[in-house]
Parts: structure tokens; C-alpha cells; sequence
């Protein structure tokens, strides 16, 4: 094991992390855990995002931009489709 040091604000922040995601689990998870799962999150999405860069070319050097534009539809479509629903 390797000792890191963050600062307090940044444990707390992970701490937080951590206690939503043991709540979902239902189980304790560790530092070691939640961090390896923070590791994964960002890799799957920036290969998502250089997919979404290979099948929309035109796009390139904006992926953030539109990224958060996508989620934004996303949103909004979900909420129409709940208030469609009720």
C-alpha cells in the first residue's frame, strides 16, 4: 500500500463519495475501492467521449461542450417523459 496525501476538503468530498455509494451497495467500501471506481468512471467516459469524437468528427476539440449539452437533453427529455407518465 502507498500513502497519498489530499487535502481535507478533497477527504471530505470522497468521504461523501463513499458514503452514498455504501448506501447503494448496501456493504462498507474503502478508499482503495472507491477510488479504483472513480478510476473506472473516468476512463469508461473519456472512451465514451473519443467515441462519440470517432462518429461525430465534426465535433472534435468541443467534446466537453457538447457533452454537457447532451446531458442537458437528456434531462430534459427524461423530465417530459416522467411529467408524460403521471
Amino acid at each position: 500500500m502507498t500513502t497519498i496525501q489530499i487535502s481535507k476538503k478533497t477527504q471530505e468530498r470522497l468521504i461523501r463519495i463513499i458514503s452514498d455509494y455504501q448506501k447503494k451497495m448496501g456493504r462498507r467500501i474503502n478508499y482503495d475501492e472507491m477510488i479504483e471506481l472513480i478510476l473506472n468512471h473516468y476512463e469508461v467516459t473519456n472512451l465514451a467521449i473519443k467515441q462519440f469524437e470517432g462518429d461525430f468528427g465534426i465535433l472534435k476539440g468541443k467534446s466537453e461542450e457538447v457533452w454537457i449539452e447532451l446531458r442537458k437533453l437528456k434531462s430534459e427529455r427524461t423530465d417530459k417523459l416522467e411529467r408524460l407518465t403521471k
